[in-house]
């Protein structure tokens, strides 16, 4: 529990380190567009892909998760409703919950486009409301996403770009 501690508190200072640094920069941010899919991780490593989201006037949070391999095969997957909260809330112990089955990763941020898997797993567990749950396999409702990723599928996004 002491490394997920540390582990929530760092990743609490990077996205305040984030946020401010995005709000200093946000005057001379132009808008354009870039493509975006899932990329598999380097030859034998795994990825876990995690996602927080908070939804409703409730405020209920959840979280999911996937792990794939450098083929970009499910490994493990999970989904987990934690109560109420707010989004940064709902993210971080999402990635407290990946990171408790899987202590050697490299953390990085991605867009939802490329998360599309565990932005699903979120939203059934925010929809379903179960404790946890953890599937060995893939769900049915998952595959179309999975397939996805798995041959590339890019997505146009808007993005900013910093005007120097």
């Amino acid at each position: 529990m002491v490394e997920a501690t540390f582990t929530g508190k760092k990743a609490t200072f990077k996205a305040v380190e984030y946020s401010h640094l995005y709000l200093e920069c946000s005057e001379s941010i132009s808008k354009g567009h870039i493509s975006v899919g899932w990329k598999p991780p380097p030859l034998g490593w795994w990825k876990l892909n995690t996602n927080g989201s908070c939804q409703g006037s409730m405020n209920q949070i959840g979280g999911g998760g996937i792990l794939r391999d450098s083929n970009g095969n499910w490994v493990h997957g999970f989904a987990k409703f934690f109560g109420e909260g707010n989004s940064l809330m709902a993210e971080l112990r999402a990635i407290i919950e990946g990171l408790k089955a899987f202590y050697q990763v490299k953390v990085v941020h991605i867009h939802r486009e490329r998360n599309a898997c565990a932005d699903i797993l979120t939203k059934q567990a925010i929809n379903s409301q179960t404790q946890l749950m953890y599937f060995d396999k893939m769900p049915s409702w998952l595959s179309s996403s999975f397939l996805a990723d798995l041959v590339g599928v890019e997505f146009d996004r808007a993005s900013n770009s910093v005007v120097v």
